[in-house]
């Protein structure tokens, strides 16, 4: 109905007012500082000038050494910021710390947050089109509202969500591995390919955090696989072009697919209101 249909635009505007306040909020609550001026302020900053990405500022997180990690916040520039942690610049190389920044860098220059979020909408319409479509082939089971049809339908469109989103975390987070490869292969004007001195690096710093924080390299992560999976993902691309990486042209169809699913579905939500 138009009612539900208002409800659901203004929640989902509550929803996304939320979302992009929330790295002011973070800046607060996890008692965030602007990094210090110096040497290595400076090379972070020209990672984000050399791929044109915009940022409020980049934070120091004082986790009195206990936390190796760094993180990228907010969709618009002036609420965007980068973190890095106190461990991660103590205990991490210069050209390491350079890397992690690039994989930040590399989540906002691909539109990485957007597109995660089109593909878990996109995720959840079509689990929705599947449940409705078991619905129509065994109709006395998963259209019934018996408590045992109805649970079997959210147990199923959850397995649904959880794989699909996070496959399309998983990547995402490839691709930004593979953004500081490039970053750091092409800062040699001349180079054109992805060097192995690129990837020692890149992967230096995953097993390092991995190190650092006493973890697994094999241990499975559901939004960002394992280090040993990513790793080796990185060294699969030696001597690549730059100018497309393979895990570039998985993201732009993820894209791609992502779109024409929310544009179905916003056109099958029209029909239903009108």
């Amino acid at each position: 109905s138009l009612r539900s249909a208002s409800a659901a635009i203004c929640t989902a505007g509550a929803a996304c007012m939320v979302f992009l306040v929330a790295p002011w909020m973070a800046r607060l609550l996890l008692g965030l500082h602007p990094m210090p001026q110096g040497e290595v302020r400076q090379d972070l900053e020209a990672v984000c000038q050399r791929h044109g990405v915009r940022v409020r500022d980049i934070m120091l997180w004082r986790t009195s050494g206990t936390m190796v990690n760094a993180a990228g916040m907010g969709m618009l520039p002036r609420l965007r910021y980068v973190l890095l942690t106190d461990a991660l610049l103590e205990q991490l190389p210069r050209q390491q710390v350079l890397a992690v920044m690039a994989h930040e860098v590399g989540h906002v220059r691909c539109r990485h947050m957007p597109t995660l979020l089109a593909s878990l909408i996109a995720t959840v319409l079509i689990a929705e089109a599947a449940l409705y479509g078991l619905g129509v082939l065994a109709p006395g089971w998963f259209a019934s509202q018996e408590p045992a049809s109805e649970l079997a339908r959210l147990g199923i469109a959850l397995v649904l969500i959880l794989l699909g989103f996070g496959w399309a975390s998983r990547r995402i987070e490839r691709q930004a591995d593979a953004f500081a490869v490039r970053d750091l292969s092409g800062q040699d004007p001349a180079c054109t390919v992805v060097t192995d001195e690129a990837i020692e690096t890149m992967t230096d710093s995953l097993e390092g955090i991995a190190a650092l924080h006493g973890v697994d390299p094999r241990r499975w992560s559901w939004r960002h696989g394992a280090i040993a999976w990513r790793c080796g993902y990185l060294r699969s691309l030696s001597g690549c072009s730059l100018a497309g990486l393979p895990i570039d042209r998985t993201i732009r169809w993820l894209q791609v697919g992502s779109g024409v699913v929310l544009l179905l579905g916003g056109i099958l939500a029209l029909g239903m209101i009108t």
